[in-house]
């Protein structure tokens, strides 16, 4: 499919393995939800792959955009708790492109601004399936850059009246993981050899990025995962980042920032800093202090949903 119509449903009990090569976590909800597979267009005709799951008593939607290497399917797990939680949450999570099962280079891509393109479907998506419903963005780790330049280019083109909110989930806008000198030196050799070839490992570390050894298993074994990308792609995220601190002022919306105590892939004075220049007076940050860069799947993850659920419902 090709068009944001005609999604195929399927229905399932929450926690169920329905996403290519994982498994989401069993969290004994007995919440039934409605899961939508489809295929979108991107405005330059990339076909963007995307899942949104539907509770019966569905109040607002709200669009997930994923971190670097891995695709919507992550998003089940949540989708299913904020369910359990009552929170009445269409869940939408698109799988960037290069990444999940959309089309486009895995580990490569000319400019960032494409991924805006993709959340644009996913968003589109949304309101025509839910029109009535709040619809609301969150972005996790470098998809919180995403989210975050996807709002300002909205509010710029009068069309941020529909986003009702924002949430930024272990948000990345100043990386805190140093390279090795053996990483430096493939970086350069790679840089004047073959740019564009992804040829850069961003996996390897999963215990610095997470502390749930279930989760980590879990990303090791996916297929779908990415875990090469190019030296243009790391050039073009330094740029994207830095320009997305630069956004601060612009960000008008409700928004909710939570973050764990002890990210080790995020600098947390970043997103302080960052926080302080946002203008919007309706924000709120919560800082959970035992917690890892992966907050969806660690030991403070139900916490977390109590929470994002609670801020949800009072904005719908």
């Amino acid at each position: 499919m090709k068009t944001i119509g005609q999604p195929l449903p399927l229905r399932k009990a929450a926690g169920e393995n329905s996403h290519d090569g994982q498994s989401a976590r069993e969290s004994g909800e007995s919440t039934l939800l409605e899961e939508i597979k489809t295929t979108l267009s991107a405005h330059d005709g990339t076909s963007i792959f995307a899942r949104a799951w539907v509770p019966g008593d569905a109040k607002c939607v709200l669009v997930c955009v994923q971190g670097l290497g891995g695709h919507g399917g992550y998003y089940e797990a949540l989708a299913g708790q904020l369910a359990s939680a009552s929170a009445g949450t269409v869940v939408v999570a698109p799988d960037l492109r290069g990444h999940g099962r959309s089309e486009g280079v895995r580990g490569n891509i000319d400019r960032f601004e494409r991924y805006l393109e993709d959340v644009d479907a996913a968003i589109a998506w949304g309101r025509t399936y839910w029109p009535d419903k709040p619809l609301m963005m969150l972005g996790e780790s470098m998809g919180a850059s995403i989210a975050i330049q996807y709002i300002v280019r909205s509010q710029k083109s009068n069309s941020h009246a529909t986003i009702a909110g924002l949430v930024l989930v272990s948000p990345v806008l100043r990386p805190a993981i140093s390279p090795s000198m053996r990483e430096v030196v493939r970086f350069l050799h790679s840089l004047l050899v073959a740019p564009s070839r992804p040829s850069i490992l961003v996996t390897g570390r999963e215990e610095l990025g997470c502390r749930d050894a279930d989760f980590n298993a879990l990303l090791r074994a996916d297929p779908l995962f990415v875990r090469l990308v190019s030296v243009r792609f790391l050039n073009s995220l330094t740029s994207w980042l830095r320009q997305s601190r630069r956004k601060a002022r612009q960000i008008e919306l409700p928004l909710l920032v939570l973050q764990g105590g002890r990210d080790y892939v995020s600098r947390p004075a970043a997103t302080t800093a960052f926080l302080r220049l946002v203008p919007a007076r309706d924000q709120r940050l919560v800082t959970f202090p035992e917690a890892y860069h992966c907050l969806l799947y660690d030991p403070d993850t139900p916490v977390l949903v109590k929470t994002l659920a609670s801020w949800l419902i009072a904005h719908s």
